[in-house]
Parts: structure tokens; sequence; C-alpha cells
């Protein structure tokens, strides 16, 4: 073989090496710029993963935030519904009385109450009994010590001083006390 050709086959084999050393070098550059993309695109699917789960976690607590306000305004609205009714309607009842007041029945309710108490202390000597004058003039208690208050809603006190006992017959702190009652058995409560 000539030195021609011999320089020929040279040139070839070189040119040959550097193409392939060139698409070494090309598959390797491919390489690393898939695998810095891949790790690219991963950093930014967490990022995104990390974002999307703080948002969704930010506004489920907003909307139950939201919700829990809602039902609590709702309640709030209810009760002072409940309340303004109640309210009514106590007043109502306390009109009631204070007509009861003037019946003749009145009187009658007083002295029930009187004899129920005289059923449970028969010694009326150490008694005392607060009434207002109209209904002391009524009522007329003969063996206690009468001795004059006025009640909003009418109605009397009486200490048995032996026995140590108060009774309350007062219809105002019994209106009161059914009132509480009232809003106690619906849960009425603000």
């Amino acid at each position: 073989m000539s030195a021609e050709q011999k320089l020929d086959r040279f040139k070839q084999s070189i040119l040959n090496e550097i193409s392939r050393q060139e698409e070494e070098m090309h598959d390797r550059m491919e390489q690393e710029r898939k695998s810095a993309f891949e790790q690219a695109e991963n950093e930014i699917l967490a990022q995104c993963y990390t974002y999307i789960k703080g948002e969704t976690a930010r506004l489920q607590t907003e909307a139950h935030r939201s919700g829990s306000e809602r039902t609590l305004e709702m309640k709030k609205s209810v009760l002072r519904k409940r309340t303004e009714l109640c309210d009514g309607l106590f007043e109502e009842l306390r009109e009631k009385l204070k007509q009861f007041l003037k019946s003749e029945e009145y009187i009658g309710y007083l002295k029930k109450e009187l004899d129920e108490i005289r059923k449970m202390i028969p010694d009326e000597t150490n008694m005392e009994i607060y009434l207002s004058r109209e209904d002391a003039g009524k009522l007329a208690p003969e063996n206690m010590k009468v001795c004059e208050k006025k009640f909003p809603l009418g109605g009397f006190e009486l200490i048995a001083r032996d026995e140590k006992k108060f009774f309350d017959a007062r219809l105002d702190s019994r209106l009161t006390q059914m009132r509480q009652d009232f809003i106690n058995l619906f849960d009425i409560t603000v």
C-alpha cells in the first residue's frame, strides 16, 4: 500500500475517531440536558405540589371558618328570635297578671296560697306577712303581723320566725321563675 493510501487511511481513521467522539459528546450532552431538564421539571413539580397543597389547606381552613361563622350567625339569629318570642310571651303574661290583680279571683288566689302555708306552719303568732295595703285590707290575716310592702305584680312574702322559714308568694318572682324555667326547658341561651 502506498504512502498516500496509508495517509488517506490514517486520515479516515482520525476523522472516524473524531466523528465517534463527537457523537459520544453529543449523546453525553443530550443525556446531561435531559437529566437537567428532568431535575428542573421535578423541582418545579415539587414546588407546584407544595403550593397546591398549601393553597388547598388554606382554602379548606377559610371555607371551614366561613362556614363556622355563618353557622354561628344563624344560631345567634335563631337565639335572638327565640329571645324576642320569649320576651313577647312573658310581657303578655305580665299584662294578664296586671289584669288578674284587679279581679276577684286574685284575693281567692292569695287566700289559697296563705292556706297552703298555714298547713305547713299552723302557729301563726310568730309570722310576719308582707303585702300591699290594698291586699292587706282584702286578705286580713288574723293572727300574724302585717307589714306593708308594695310588689310590682302583687302577692306576698311571709316569714315564720320560729321555723326560720321564708315563703315567697310574689307574682313577679313567680313570673321570673317561670321565665327562667321556660328558657332552660327550651334551651334559650345567648
